[in-house]
């Protein structure tokens, strides 16, 4: 039923030979996948902090929406100006370019420990991401500023898919 009425809406949005060819790769367009990979990182605001993580990504395609991909990575940063390093967790969402994500970080070294929450907005390309986020900060000790805008960039890499 799904597939006679997505038919019936591409005939009228994009004519009868066009919608035949689609219908064609129709089984192609409702396609969900879920993949897990490696997520690479660089977040930069008054100097460069590098992101290293365990993704898992799930992927779902539609002729309506286009593709839609949401994950979650965990994993090291690493801040080599500061001389810190921590955990984070990132949460992001893509539909089409637009990018939504939500990080979760921990920093520390010998004579600092902060720890930010970070949403982001930003836009995305397949598995390549561009964002811009704002650290809120949790709790900071230490005789640092915290950046608060960031610009940051994002790659999954994937090692396994899962296809449904």
């Amino acid at each position: 039923m799904k597939s006679v009425i997505a038919t019936c809406l591409m005939c009228l949005l994009l004519g009868y030979s066009r919608a035949q060819e689609v219908y064609s790769n129709l089984p192609d367009l409702f396609q969900s996948h879920t993949s897990v990979g490696w997520d690479l990182g660089m977040d930069y605001a008054s100097q460069p902090s590098y992101r290293l993580g365990y993704a898992v990504t799930h992927e779902k395609r539609s002729c309506v929406l286009g593709s839609a991909r949401s994950g979650m990575a965990v994993g090291l940063s690493i801040n080599p100006e500061l001389n810190t390093n921590g955990m984070y967790v990132n949460n992001w969402l893509a539909i089409g370019p637009l990018n939504l994500g939500l990080k979760l970080e921990y920093e520390k070294s010998n004579r600092l420990q902060w720890m930010t929450f970070q949403p982001q907005i930003g836009l995305g390309l397949q598995r390549f991401r561009l964002f811009y986020g704002y650290n809120a900060i949790i709790f900071l000790s230490g005789s640092t500023k915290v950046p608060r805008h960031v610009l940051g960039i994002g790659y999954t890499f994937s090692i396994t898919e899962i296809t449904r």
